[in-house]
């Protein structure tokens, strides 16, 4: 018994261009002329695509960039990775980054200290002077510490402020090269 696979556009095109290379099948000039311009077509749609959504593609190629340069992912699992992201419906990535508030402002207050101290980026790779400098900043900043843990951030100021953003960002890009 045969399973059937969904058929699109490029399953079409490789599979015809298949049985036109086949011996028995001798393509003439209108079989030939007619599957270059499907795929000529296709890659006129797929340019445009990116045409359409400039901040988009921008945005997966860096993703892309950022989850491979490393090694530590395969374009193929990149893209799966990017697959699940834009799977997750918006509202469940507002009720993420809220949760994450806290502990963003949190690593925000030991950053700026670390400055405000002469932590440098070598001395960061030393454990010791590390757990020294975050005793000094835990015993010298308390409450902003507390208060970066404990002010509240609501879903609907994330939503607000994401709605904003997404349109300014829009508006202020999609029109550039």
């Amino acid at each position: 018994m045969e399973v059937k696979t969904e058929m699109n556009i490029e399953k079409a095109v490789k599979h015809l261009g298949w049985r036109l290379s086949q011996s028995k099948i001798v393509p003439n000039e209108k079989d030939v002329e007619a599957f270059n311009f499907m795929i000529r077509t296709i890659n006129k749609n797929h340019e445009l695509a990116v045409m359409r959504d400039k901040c988009f593609a921008k945005l997966l190629v860096e993703k892309l960039l950022f989850l491979t340069m490393d090694g530590k992912f395969t374009m193929k699992q990149a893209v799966n990775i990017i697959e699940e992201i834009l799977e997750t419906p918006v509202y469940s990535w507002a009720k993420t980054f809220v949760n994450e508030v806290p502990l963003i402002r949190f690593s925000q207050v030991f950053e700026k200290k670390y400055v405000e101290i002469g932590l440098s980026d070598d001395d960061r790779k030393n454990v010791k002077k590390v757990i020294e400098a975050n005793k000094l900043i835990i015993s010298q900043n308390q409450k902003e510490l507390s208060a970066a843990l404990t002010e509240k951030y609501s879903e609907d100021d994330f939503i607000k402020f994401f709605n904003r953003l997404v349109f300014e960002l829009i508006n202020k890009y999609q029109n550039l090269p």
